[in-house]
């Protein structure tokens, strides 16, 4: 997810680094030392003195490894400001600015998970642990502060918390491919859109103080509303691996403000349905011959529980179900169930079943003989030469939907029970097509 500080972190180096040379006439010093590494107050005053040094090579030199020194040459930089020299009072101001938005500085990350061994879909937290062995205090990309963190409802205070470090997480699994993150609809819950909003904005920036020790634990790693699907059996390595975007390639290649943790390991011992969509497919929509019945059925391709609207009718809150005929481009279609002048009265809770991830529901049957009657009475050509049949399903009764009817039905009267509150957040929405089956009068 993008991060501010990261782009004002690099617009500060660059000023420093692109900064009107004075005067270019002595050559860089070969054997330059690493950009990293200890240092020493003789080394850092040394420096210093080289911000405002005759050499355009030698002065950049000093800025990229006052740059990757940080908060120990602090200290030396105030005094610095005070400078004769314009050059060295330049590069001290913009290095301090840099220093206020550099991250993770002086820290140790360390992994771990809350078991051992799993089956896919048990869930398991991963423990976060920031230790600050320096004698300066470090900004990260994570709320730290304990009262703050309270102030999130659980689902909330769970999505914000994988946002903050997934940036940073590298996830490979049994096949030595990397994990993605999932997040579900935010637009199902006010409180998780507002984190998620945050976290593209400016923060949250959060503190551990010289000599503290922080964990935080993120909860249902692999099965939170944001997580990371462990679907396959075997052993997954996740590291924390936090590099700021530097656009100097030296930066880059020294690995400057580089922080990473140990590899945590989870072995999953039993893998996820087939049917469940390693891409992130949804849901499939079948239609298939059983005996003289034509049968739409709905696989929950999710890696989580899905509710399926199975209140047919012609308008929300109820899901349409067509049965289509194709013959050569020449279309018609019939309601699976016909429900003329149903309201939301007739909305049954019971309706919305739920589909355990991979399996399949049924939404409707029909014998072929009576769907070819009513496809022929809605002008359909059905006689002797094949035509093709597919299934349509689609649903928009989901919490958005509530939301847009306003007072007209959450907290009204007038409205069903089950419709005043918000419906639960994982019931499947959008529009679904089976797949095409050749049908003729006489087969």
């Amino acid at each position: 997810m993008p991060k501010t500080q990261h782009a004002r972190i690099i617009l500060a180096a660059a000023a420093i680094l692109l900064a009107p040379a004075m005067i270019v006439q002595a050559e860089a010093p070969a054997n330059r030392p690493s950009l990293t590494g200890p240092t020493t107050p003789q080394e850092i005053d040394r420096l210093v003195d080289d911000l405002g040094h005759v050499s355009y090579e030698v002065r950049m030199f000093a800025t990229r490894r006052l740059w990757a020194i940080g908060m120990p040459a602090r200290a030396r930089l105030l005094e610095a400001k005070e400078s004769d020299m314009p050059e060295v009072v330049l590069r001290a101001n913009k290095l301090l600015l840099a220093f206020n938005d550099f991250l993770f500085h002086g820290l140790r990350v360390e992994l771990a998970f809350s078991k051992a061994r799993i089956v896919w879909d048990e869930p398991i937290d991963l423990h976060v642990t920031l230790i600050n062995d320096s004698e300066y205090d470090a900004r990260v990309l994570m709320e730290t502060d304990a009262i703050e963190r309270a102030k999130l409802p659980p689902d909330s205070r769970q999505v914000a918390d994988m946002l903050d470090v997934a940036e940073a997480l590298r996830v490979v699994g049994p096949t030595e491919r990397n994990v993605g993150l999932r997040v579900d609809d935010i637009n199902l819950d006010p409180h998780v859109a507002e984190v998620v909003q945050v976290r593209l904005g400016v923060g949250p920036i959060g503190t551990v103080a010289a000599g503290e020790r922080i964990t935080i634990i993120i909860r249902d790693f692999n099965r939170g509303w944001a997580r990371m699907p462990l679907l396959e059996a075997g052993r997954y390595a996740v590291q924390f691996d936090y590099m700021p975007r530097w656009e100097d390639q030296l930066l880059v290649d020294a690995e400057v403000g580089r922080v990473s943790s140990n590899e945590a390991t989870i072995t999953v011992t039993a893998a996820a349905p087939e049917t469940v969509s390693r891409r992130g497919v949804e849901a499939s929509l079948t239609v298939e011959r059983e005996g003289s019945d034509l049968v739409a059925k709905l696989v929950n391709r999710t890696d989580k529980m899905q509710l399926i609207n199975r209140n047919f009718g012609a308008a929300q809150p109820f899901a349409h179900g067509r049965w289509v005929y194709d013959r050569d481009g020449n279309m018609r279609e019939i309601s699976s169930i016909d429900r003329p002048g149903a309201s939301w009265h007739d909305f049954k809770k019971e309706r919305l079943v739920a589909v355990a991830p991979g399996a399949t529901v049924e939404l409707t049957r029909i014998a072929k003989d009576d769907l070819v009657k009513r496809l022929a009475a809605h002008g359909a050509n059905v006689n002797d030469k094949t035509w093709e049949l597919y299934f349509t399903y689609s649903n928009l009764c989901d919490r958005n939907w509530q939301k847009r009817q306003g007072d007209a039905l959450l907290g009204a009267d007038s409205a069903p029970a089950f419709l005043q509150k918000l419906l639960p957040r994982n019931i499947l929405t959008g529009w679904h097509t089976s797949n095409r089956v050749p049908v003729s009068k006489t087969n």
